[in-house]
C-alpha cells in the first residue's frame, strides 16, 4: 500500500511539472510579443551600419508636413557606434503630428566621424561632420523600412534601401 502511495505521489509530481511547463509555454506563445515591431501608430527605419570604421554619432534631420525635427543616436557610454551595428529609428503619429495611415518624410543623415558630446542643437565640428544626400521616403505606419549606411570617412557615406 505504501508503495502505491509513493507511485501516485511521483506521478502527480510529473503531471504537475508537465502542467506548469505547458502553462508557461502557452503564456509565452500567446501573450509575449515574439517579434518587436511597430504598432499601427508608428513606423520604424532599421538602419544597418556597414561602414569601414566605427562612427561617433549619427544625426538625422527630417521634415514631415512642414514640421522639422532633428535627432541623433550616440552610445550612452561615450563609445563609438560599431561599423557593423544596427540602429532602429522609431517615429510615431503623435510625434510627427499626423493622423494619416502613411507619411511622406524628407530625411537627411549626418555622420559625425569622431565621438563628440551630443548637444540639443545638433551642431558639431565641421571637420567631423559628413552629410549624406537627403532622401524622400513614403512610409506606411505599422511597417519597418530597412536601409543600410555604407561608406567611409575618406570617400563619404550614403544611405541605401536594403531588402533586409
Amino acid at each position: 500500500m505504501q508503495k502505491e502511495s509513493k507511485k501516485i505521489q511521483w506521478y502527480l509530481k510529473i503531471v504537475s511539472i508537465c502542467f506548469v511547463v505547458f502553462v508557461c509555454y502557452f503564456v509565452y506563445r500567446h501573450f509575449v510579443r515574439l517579434e518587436v515591431g511597430p504598432t499601427n501608430e508608428e513606423v520604424f527605419i532599421q538602419l544597418q551600419l556597414n561602414t569601414k570604421e566605427d562612427i561617433g554619432l549619427l544625426i538625422y534631420d527630417y521634415e514631415v508636413n512642414g514640421n522639422r525635427f532633428s535627432e541623433g543616436i550616440a552610445n550612452a557610454d561615450r563609445s563609438m557606434l560599431k561599423h557593423d551595428g544596427t540602429v532602429t529609428l522609431s517615429f510615431s503619429k503623435e510625434h510627427l503630428k499626423v493622423s494619416q495611415p502613411s507619411v511622406k518624410m524628407k530625411i537627411q543623415f549626418r555622420v559625425i566621424t569622431q565621438y563628440v558630446d551630443p548637444n540639443y542643437e545638433n551642431i558639431y565640428p565641421e571637420e567631423f561632420t559628413k552629410s549624406i544626400e537627403e532622401l524622400t521616403l513614403n512610409m506606411e505606419f505599422g511597417k519597418i523600412y530597412y536601409m543600410e549606411l555604407v561608406g567611409d570617412t575618406t570617400h563619404g557615406y550614403q544611405v541605401i534601401e536594403s531588402s533586409n
